[in-house]
């Protein structure tokens, strides 16, 4: 399998919040190494399951890897581990389910993710992958010589044909690609070697390099130099960290890192970049090269402060204090947010169109920012890592497509990352008190729908819940029987209890509310009252990941973390029954007619509005839009039949939908524009 190549910059974990603030990270795009947390052929943006009772704080991608930081301040990783950038201490595997590594001295408080190695920040550097071993690069300079180059970098060209012999004999014939010359595979995490003994700010991994950032705004960097990308004025390899050459009234406050490019930001607003530049991705111009941090000086001339800045393969990206960002490089995949003249790329900066931006990240060949309202992508999506549906490109920014999480506009987005063909982000609530719809509701598409076009009023003793009958009827039809039920309870409580009627997910707040306790009692909502009670805490043991806390001035790890405890007396869900019940009673009968005959189904004709197919059917003018009874063409009606009924239950149990071909359901789903029923069908497929 092809290795790919990726840059990735340093995520930071904010300060930790509250332990009951919730969090969830999100993932989409490729899971050809199961870089999503799961091994299954999902691609569209959807929660990853982290089995561990600290939620996620921050999270970093790699090419075919992903590290995320939990509030504990302990790190998990998953996805590609060929050359032991999980740090599993098993080479030739890659991790399909999240591991937590064993605890550091510190927590972890820093990470990023290169192509093969990864590095993170527990009180001091460490670093694990495919690395060169750690010497000095005058330590290498004979067997940097012999490998064919002085130490500026000339080579004449008999040793060039020669290496490049060599070279490509051992990369194609003898598949030797990750034992590249000078390079080893370290399978756990080992200290970096040659830091200074000061506070770190940051962090950067790009191919086969790596960069720190000192608290003094000094940058530092390790790895492959042949681009100049270590900043040291020559072209000498470096196991050990080395101080780039940059000007020494300059002070650096953020650092990036591209495939074999770097740029860090420095305090007075103005960028540095120094290593390869042939795409433009340097931003100095026609330069095609820089050994030492070089300024960008069409930055100053825009008169853009910049204070932040990422960098994709070969694309960079920086942001303003006002929110307004602007990018150079590669512009062939339409990373810059826009059609440009010149193909290949462009060597001074031009704005984005996009504002209000809060946070900024760089992938592969695409792009990633986050706003106060969700999130927007732009460029290459062959694998869908846009989050946005299946097409080739975006030229312009455009929103994610999060249905499995709650209203976007009730969401924070406190770490964003790309990866070579994959994105992720951690997402918690901004408002604790309005007690949104559960993280990740059985069914995304009914959970979207629960203020749209309310018919049903739940009055309250201080103001009114909006809902529909039809829900109410098959969930809780006390609630309709006796409208005068809620009118003795206030506002909060009966929120809750509709937000649990939609989603079948518990309230986010981790402590047990005997209010509501009583009202699920009232209203026989057996299931719910177990789910509630159930959150007694105990102080259980959680195997594999402890707490963090100070003890007289030190950091400790706790041999017990407060969790909530699972009884065993929570009651079976019959959502996926009910939401059957649902649909027998919809406002549209749909006649599938496929080759073997006619299939009947009932629907509920705004659940499938959803989906592009019918929207245009049924909302556009056309004929169908007021018949109760319309009648479609399909290549398979029982698999159109199991597609509809994904929509309304959410059901992704295969003995749900009996002898239905994956294959007839993704094709089917695909003409439906079901994005999410075509990932189905491919994960049942992938496991035939």
């Amino acid at each position: 399998r092809r290795q790919l190549k990726c840059a990735c910059f340093c995520v930071c974990v904010p300060a930790y919040p509250s332990m009951n603030v919730p969090s969830v990270l999100v993932a989409w795009g490729s899971n050809s190494s199961s870089q999503l947390g799961a091994q299954d052929a999902r691609r569209s943006p959807s929660i990853v399951q982290l089995p561990f009772s600290s939620p996620p704080a921050a999270v970093a991608c790699g090419a075919e890897h992903c590290a995320v930081v939990l509030r504990s301040g302990r790190l998990v990783l998953f996805g590609r581990n060929k050359e032991g950038q999980c740090g599993a201490g098993e080479e030739n595997r890659d991790v399909v389910a999240p591991i937590c590594l064993p605890p550091f001295s510190r927590p972890v408080t820093l990470v990023a993710c290169g192509s093969s190695h990864t590095i993170a920040l527990a009180g001091q550097v460490y670093e694990w992958g495919l690395l060169l071993a750690q010497s000095r690069g005058d330590e290498n300079r004979e067997g940097y010589q012999r490998y064919g180059k002085s130490m500026m970098g000339a080579e004449d060209s008999n040793e060039f044909r020669e290496r490049l012999v060599r070279q490509s004999f051992e990369k194609y014939l003898l598949s030797s690609e990750c034992h590249e010359e000078g390079r080893e595979i370290v399978q756990t995490p080992r200290a970096a070697m040659g830091l200074p003994n000061k506070e770190v700010k940051g962090l950067a991994t790009g191919w086969a390099h790596a960069a720190v950032l000192m608290e003094d705004g000094r940058v530092w960097a390790a790895g492959y130099n042949e681009k100049g990308q270590l900043g040291i004025g020559t072209r000498v390899n470096n196991g050990c960290f080395v101080e780039c050459h940059s000007p020494k009234d300059v002070k650096f406050q953020k650092v990036a890192a591209g495939l074999n490019h770097l740029a860090a930001c420095a305090t007075d607003g103005s960028v540095y970049t120094w290593g390869l530049g042939s795409l433009g991705q340097l931003g100095l111009g026609k330069k095609k090269e820089a050994r030492t941090p070089t300024r960008v000086q069409s930055l100053v001339e825009m008169d853009f402060q910049v204070v932040d800045v990422v960098a994709g393969d070969n694309h960079t990206l920086a942001q303003n204090r006002d929110g307004e960002v602007c990018g150079w490089g590669h512009t062939e995949y339409f990373q810059l947010g826009t059609r440009v003249g010149e193909r290949q790329g462009t060597d001074n900066p031009i704005r984005i169109r996009v504002n209000g931006v809060r946070s900024i990240s760089a992938g592969g060949k695409f792009s990633l920012v986050a706003l106060d309202d969700g999130i927007h992508t732009w460029g290459w999506n062959s694998n869908r890592e846009l989050g946005q549906g299946a097409f080739q490109y975006g030229v312009h920014p455009m929103p994610v497509q999060l249905t499995t999480l709650p209203a976007q506009t009730h969401l924070d987005f406190v770490s964003i990352s790309c990866g070579a063909n994959y994105a992720a982000c951690v997402v918690q609530p901004k408002d604790m008190d309005a007690q949104h719809a559960a993280w990740g509701p059985r069914n995304p598409r009914l959970a979207a729908h629960q203020n749209m076009q309310p018919d049903f009023v739940l009055k309250t003793v201080d103001g009114a819940v909006r809902c529909h009958r039809r829900v109410l009827k098959v969930r809780c039809p006390k609630l309709i029987e006796d409208e005068s039920i809620t009118q003795s309870w206030p506002t909060s409580s009966v929120q809750k209890i509709v937000d649990y009627l939609y989603s079948d997910r518990e309230p986010l707040n981790k402590t047990v509310d005997q209010q509501l306790v009583q009202l699920a009692v009232t209203l026989g909502l057996g299931r719910f009252k177990a789910i509630l009670e159930d959150r007694s805490t105990a102080r259980a043991a959680a195997e594999g990941e402890g707490q963090y806390v100070r003890v007289n001035g030190k950091w400790v790890q706790q041999d017990t973390l407060e969790q909530p405890v699972n009884t065993g007396g929570i009651p079976e869900s019959t959502f996926y029954e009910d939401m059957a019940m649902l649909q027998q009673g919809g406002d549209l009968v749909l006649r599938l007619k496929g080759p073997d005959g006619v299939l009947n189904v009932t629907a509920w004709r705004s659940l499938l509005c959803d989906a592009h197919y019918f929207a245009a059917l049924l909302d556009r003018g056309f004929l169908e839009a007021n018949q109760s009874e319309v009648i479609v063409q399909v290549d398979d009606a029982a698999a159109a039949a199991a597609a509809i009924t994904f929509m309304h239950t959410g059901d992704r149990r295969r003995v749900s939908y009996g002898n239905v071909d994956p294959s007839a359901l993704w094709k089917v789903a695909d003409l439906f524009g079901m994005d999410d029923v075509v990932e189905l069908g491919e994960e049942w497929t992938a496991t035939m």
